[in-house]
């Protein structure tokens, strides 16, 4: 199919409607086909209808419904699930949702960054190696880095989601981050809920074999690890290897960074006749456009060389000392010796006062 020209690039992007800030409280919230919808007073199945909405926008893909709403915050989110009758099926996001890691690296925009950067190196037919490549460095990251809350009221607000409904997570993690995921969300005090009644392993084992025996995707501890399979079949999984009837939950809500996977979540709860609403959360979306790899590059040959990453400011002092002196940072291309000595010039410089860290 052949690619959109700027001209129609542009004219869709003028009809596409600005994102809506919403307010705690307030009267109306748009789609995400630009689409206002008047915010009742308490949300309920017949309160809340899933109604289909057409896109102007002749370049999405989706229909998009009702249901579907963009937030640039928690306090919006908060505001909605307020009003949700208790027992309600609370999914989120974890990645740019609910944690982001402390440096660059490891980030949902550095993934994307790199993982065109591999397609490129490795070329269109050899895609499966440029994936490889990517979820590697991923999956090494991710086993050491520290993380941060995406915003500072998520702690408190699990804890009280928790005790009256029912919260799960739902991530394109794979199931070789599982320790080192709960061992990220520990450190900042967030937890889901454990059904005490199941026994983690085996509804572990059975959402495998729902899942096709895929080899990356898994859930535990009310955390589910698509590993690349689509979020709404993992789910589906979900929901079946837990013995969860579709008409034992009174609402579903689901919070995601991603657009694909807010309105194949969306899809989903229309099959399964759950009346939900689904968040396309957009905080982090700034950072997108900011992405400097030889920046990450950089920490990535520092932690392993010496087992830290060092802070972005720091990083990207170095990549500017290397490029200086002709060295092409590609993973390939920088050694730990060249790093180092960049690293060590940098901080040696009396007007660069750069830390560690």
């Amino acid at each position: 199919m052949p690619k959109p020209s700027l001209i129609s690039k542009a004219a869709a992007a003028s009809r596409r409607p600005k994102p809506l800030r919403f307010q705690a409280g307030a009267s109306a919230y748009r789609t995400s086909s630009g689409r206002s919808v008047k915010a009742p007073n308490r949300y309920s199945p017949s309160l809340q209808p899933q109604q289909h909405v057409t896109s102007a926008d002749p370049t999405k893909k989706f229909t998009h419904v009702a249901n579907q709403l963009e937030v640039l915050d928690l306090a919006s989110i908060k505001a909605f699930i307020d009003r949700l009758p208790a027992n309600s099926l609370i999914a989120w996001d974890l990645d740019n949702t609910v944690i982001e890691p402390q440096q660059l690296i490891g980030s949902d925009q550095w993934f994307e960054a790199f993982m065109r950067f591999n397609i490129a190196k490795f070329g269109e037919d050899n895609k499966s190696a440029a994936i490889k490549e990517t979820i590697d460095v991923y999956n090494y990251v991710h086993q050491h880095s520290e993380v941060t809350a995406v915003e500072p009221g998520i702690v408190a607000l699990m804890q009280e989601l928790t005790k009256s409904h029912r919260v799960i997570a739902i991530t394109t993690r794979g199931k070789e981050l599982v320790a080192a995921t709960f061992r990220q969300l520990s450190s900042i005090g967030v937890k889901f809920n454990v059904d005490g009644n199941a026994n983690d392993n085996n509804h572990e084992i059975y959402l495998d074999q729902i899942l096709l025996n895929s080899p990356h995707s898994t859930a535990t501890n009310s955390v589910i690890f698509a590993g690349g399979r689509s979020k709404a079949d993992c789910l589906k999984a979900y929901l079946n290897a837990m013995g969860i009837k579709p008409e034992a939950i009174p609402y579903l809500v689901f919070v995601d960074d991603k657009k694909h996977h807010v309105e194949n979540i969306s899809r989903c709860a229309q099959e399964l006749g759950i009346p939900s609403t689904c968040f396309h959360y957009r905080h982090l979306e700034h950072k997108i456009p900011l992405v400097h790899l030889p920046t990450a590059e950089v920490q990535l040959r520092m932690h392993q060389a010496f087992g830290k990453f060092v802070s972005d400011d720091l990083a990207k002092a170095i990549a500017t000392q290397l490029v200086n002196k002709g060295v092409k940072l590609e993973t390939a291309a920088v050694t730990v010796v060249e790093t180092a000595a960049a690293a060590h010039e940098t901080q040696a410089a009396p007007a660069k006062k750069l830390r560690m860290g």
